[in-house]
């Protein structure tokens, strides 16, 4: 006689901290046009600092800084994602993200931007542009960017947050200034590129969320 014993651990853990969310768009830059594709956009800068792409890749078309913003449709709450192909090389270089871009240009900007450069200094920043000035929220020079990482950016209410391959650094801040607008792609100088852009709506984790695991074992 064949007997099954059934033994069932349930173990409350609490779960880790997460925020949830929903894919928008994304765009590969297969196409190698910023005004075709799966996403459309709309850049924030003058004629000569035009975002573009070649090759499959987003890159700035001249030395200043470009900006672009999606068109779709997000909730104030968003966050946005990009995996760097190729590094910035120096302190004037950077690439990063846009939360929270108005449809202004040039003077009249607003928007928060999480960004790293190259060497000397290499600085991971998060900013926030309102009518055009730059304020410098944080900082930090301990972190360490690699080609292919991801760099995404989380604007949740008042807090923001830069994540890299989907891991907090850490870096995060709380402000008020910007309280909509979309995600979008910040680069400055010609040579950092990135690829395999994502946007979307973003949600904070429930504060003290818990579950049940149950383990069953059979013999």
């Amino acid at each position: 006689m064949i007997k099954r014993l059934l033994l069932i651990l349930s173990l409350l853990i609490a779960s880790p901290a997460w925020a949830g969310r929903t894919l928008v768009q994304s765009d590969n830059f297969d196409d190698n046009t910023l005004s075709a594709g799966s996403v459309l956009w709309t850049q924030l800068n003058s004629a000569n600092a035009v975002m573009g792409n070649a090759g499959g890749l987003v890159l700035c078309n001249h030395s200043p800084e470009c900006s672009i913003r999606a068109d779709g449709t997000y909730s104030n709450d968003q966050y946005a994602k990009l995996t760097v192909t190729t590094l910035p090389a120096a302190g004037s270089q950077a690439i990063g993200l846009l939360c929270r871009a108005s449809a202004d240009t040039g003077a009249g900007r607003d928007f928060y931007r999480a960004s790293f450069t190259g060497a000397n200094p290499k600085v991971t920043t998060i900013a926030k542009v309102v009518n055009g000035t730059n304020s410098n929220l944080a900082t930090s020079s301990a972190l360490t960017w690699n080609t292919n990482d991801t760099i995404e950016f989380e604007c949740i209410g008042t807090d923001l947050t830069i994540f890299k391959n989907g891991v907090s650094t850490g870096l995060t801040v709380s402000d008020a200034a910007i309280a909509s607008g979309k995600p979008g792609i910040a680069i400055t100088n010609q040579i950092p590129r990135g690829d395999n852009w994502e946007g979307g709506d973003a949600t904070a984790a429930p504060p003290g969320t818990s579950f049940v695991r149950h383990r069953v074992i059979q013999q």
